[in-house]
C-alpha cells in the first residue's frame, strides 16, 4: 500500500502486509548547471485519479521544482497499480516548460529515500557472459552503484562481485575471476533476512537505450537517477521531456531471490 500527500508531493508511506518499507519520505529533486537543487515537494501538487477499475488503478502527481530562487523544470508520476499486487509501475517525467530558444539544462534528476529494514544487503542479478549467457543472483554488503550506460549496464565497483564458493557457476568452472565482467541487469534488491524489502528496477525493455540512468543504495538509503550527474549537463529545448519507466516490488521472504527476481520481469 502506498500513501500519497495531498498539498505537496511526497510518498509517505510504502508498505508490504502492514510492513513498513519506508523511514520518512521519498523525495524528488532535480539540479540545474550550477549545481542548484529544485525539489518537487517545495510547491504544490495536483493528484488525479485517471482509472479506478475494480482490477487496476493508475493515479497522477504533476506540479513543478523550486527553491528560494525560483522554478526549475516540471514533473510527471503515473503509478499503476494491480488489484492483490505487490508490483507498482511507475512513470516519471521531467519537462522544460519555460519559454526560450536556448532552453535550459539540467545536470541531475533524482528520486530518493531511506528504507525502513536494519542493515539490508543488496543484492542484484549479475550476467555472466559465456556461450550461453547465465544470470546469477549476489548480495553486496557495502554501498552500490549500478550505472545503465550506451553500451552496457554494469556495477561500478567490481570489487564488490563476490561468488559463492558453494555455487558450481561458469566463473568458478572455468577458473575465471568473477570481477572480470561487471555487467548486471538493471534492478537492485533492498533485503532484510526476515522483514522483506524492496526492489526497484529500470523497467524498459532495453535499458540501455535510455541510457544514462543509475541505481544507486547505501545502508538502506537509494537514489534512483533518471538522469545521473555527468560531465556535461542535459539540455532540454523550450517544451522538451523524458520519461522514466520504474518497478518497484515490495516483497516479503517467501520468494527465493532468483524466484523474485524472475517474478520482477512478469
Amino acid at each position: 500500500m502506498w500513501r500519497l500527500e495531498r498539498e505537496r508531493f511526497a510518498i509517505s508511506s510504502i508498505s508490504n502486509n502492514g510492513v513498513e518499507m519506508l523511514d520518512g519520505e521519498v523525495n524528488f529533486w532535480v539540479e540545474d548547471e550550477f549545481g542548484q537543487r529544485y525539489r518537487a515537494d517545495n510547491e504544490p501538487c495536483r493528484i488525479t485519479v485517471e482509472a479506478a477499475g475494480p482490477y487496476r488503478a493508475v493515479v497522477k502527481i504533476e506540479g513543478e521544482f523550486s527553491n528560494p530562487l525560483g522554478r526549475f523544470f516540471s514533473y510527471w508520476l503515473r503509478l499503476h497499480f494491480c488489484a492483490g499486487g505487490e508490483q507498482v509501475l511507475m512513470l516519471a517525467h521531467v519537462r522544460n516548460r519555460e519559454t526560450g530558444r536556448e532552453g535550459r539544462k539540467l545536470r541531475r534528476a533524482t528520486l530518493s529515500g531511506r528504507l525502513n529494514l536494519k542493515n539490508p544487503v543488496h543484492r542484484i542479478l549479475h550476467n555472466v557472459r559465456t556461450r550461453n549467457t547465465l544470470q546469477v543472483p549476489l548480495e553486496v554488503p557495502e554501498n552500490i552503484d549500478i550505472d545503465v550506460g550506451e553500451r552496457e549496464c554494469a556495477i561500478r565497483n567490481s570489487a564488490s562481485l563476490r561468488e559463492d564458493p558453494d555455487d558450481v557457476c561458469w566463473t568458478l568452472l572455468q577458473g575465471t575471476d568473477i570481477t572480470t565482467n561487471r555487467n548486471c541487469t538493471a534492478l537492485l534488491d533492498f533485503h532484510q533476512p526476515g522483514r522483506g524489502g524492496l526492489l526497484i528496477k529500470f523497467a524498459e525493455p532495453n535499458p540501455v537505450l535510455e541510457a544514462p540512468m543509475r541505481l544507486g543504495g547505501d545502508n538502506g538509503s537509494f537514489e534512483v537517477d533518471l538522469f545521473p550527474s555527468a560531465a556535461e549537463c542535459y539540455h532540454f529545448n523550450e517544451g522538451m521531456g523524458k520519461t522514466r519507466h520504474l518497478l518497484f516490488y515490495t516483497h516479503d521472504d517467501s520468494l527465493t531471490t532468483a524466484d523474485l527476481f524472475h517474478d520482477s520481469d512478469q
